[in-house]
């Protein structure tokens, strides 16, 4: 069985915890769109986001606001409305680093980015932080549970609910787009504005415990963890990422592997005949969101539906 980067077969795990429909967004882009709706901001307002954001996140933070990389605001003291902070593939980055955050942005709103985070909702430290700050969480069911899509928002009283279903004036831009063969332009609009549930996506939410697949998913990437700690995968880790792993609130879905050039190729080689999809990407070696460090890296998926022989065939080239 191949194994990409994100999850892609949806975890379903039995028990009586239901997530209603009228919490579930059609995808993440969608709760970070409305979150953006949801804190009252607008085209004028100016919104600090990661750098090397996706373009997922680009476009849903454009169709209401102005997003600016938080490079961009450090180096020339702009002024941001909001703040997007991110734990990116998982990894527990910035909880230690809010008073910073908040001091540098004292009248900025904060929206946390845990898409990637499959241990989010079991985090009783962070739901507590949403409460009491008035903070917005954003949760994807698709990146850690591989459903079809989904998206939860969170916060100071819960779990947000959905917007009724989209307005006639998305469904003329769908249907102009489908007519002009704008692939483009349909992909924008379906994924950002429209809030009906696709079928098989209400069916997967259904289908079993949505908590208990979360516990299990998080279970099985810490499992995948620790396989990578005790290797050569783990060689130039800061040390931060180490001291991450000792708490429970760890299950990222990717870890992310610094090496040569020439064993960049060796283990692209490995993963390519082990079926494992890798991808050259920018990862965030500092822990703190307004000390930046990015640098490219071979990023390797650890999440559930990785196999732990395959994930020693990785370290055994290194």
């Amino acid at each position: 069985m191949s194994c990409k980067l994100w999850r892609t077969t949806p975890r379903i795990a039995q028990g009586i915890r239901r997530i209603d429909l009228e919490y579930v967004f059609p995808s993440g882009r969608q709760a970070l769109a409305f979150a953006v709706k949801y804190l009252g901001l607008s085209r004028v307002h100016r919104i600090a986001i990661p750098e090397w954001s996706s373009r997922c996140v680009v476009n849903a933070v454009a169709a209401f606001a102005t997003p600016i990389p938080m490079r961009e605001v450090l180096n020339h003291h702009i002024q941001v409305d909001a703040v997007l902070l991110y734990e990116q593939w998982g990894w527990p980055s910035f909880k230690h680093h809010y008073p910073e955050v908040e001091a540098r942005f004292p009248h900025a709103k904060l929206i946390l980015d845990y898409v990637d985070s499959a241990d989010v909702l079991s985090r009783q430290d962070l739901l507590s932080d949403v409460a009491k700050s008035g903070q917005l969480a954003l949760v994807s069911l698709g990146k850690t549970l591989g459903f079809s899509g989904g998206g939860l928002l969170a916060a100071k009283d819960g779990l947000v609910h959905a917007p009724a279903p989209m307005q006639e004036t998305w469904q003329h831009k769908i249907a102009e787009s489908i007519e002009f063969g704008h692939d483009a332009m349909f992909d924008y609009v379906t994924k950002t504005y429209v809030t009906r549930l696709p079928t098989i996506l209400s069916d997967q939410v259904m289908a079993g415990d949505c908590w208990s697949a979360f516990k299990e998913e998080a279970q099985a990437r810490r499992n995948h963890l620790a396989l990578a700690e005790r290797s050569a995968l783990s060689r130039h880790w800061p040390k931060w990422m180490f001291e991450a792993l000792e708490s429970e609130h760890c299950a990222p879905g990717i870890i992310p592997l610094l090496v040569s050039a020439s064993e960049q190729i060796t283990v692209q080689k490995r993963c390519d005949k082990l079926d494992i999809e890798t991808a050259c990407l920018n990862f965030n070696f500092s822990d703190h969101p307004l000390k930046l460090d990015y640098r490219p890296c071979l990023a390797i998926p650890i999440h559930g539906e990785m196999d732990e022989e395959k994930l020693n065939g990785i370290a055994s080239v290194l």
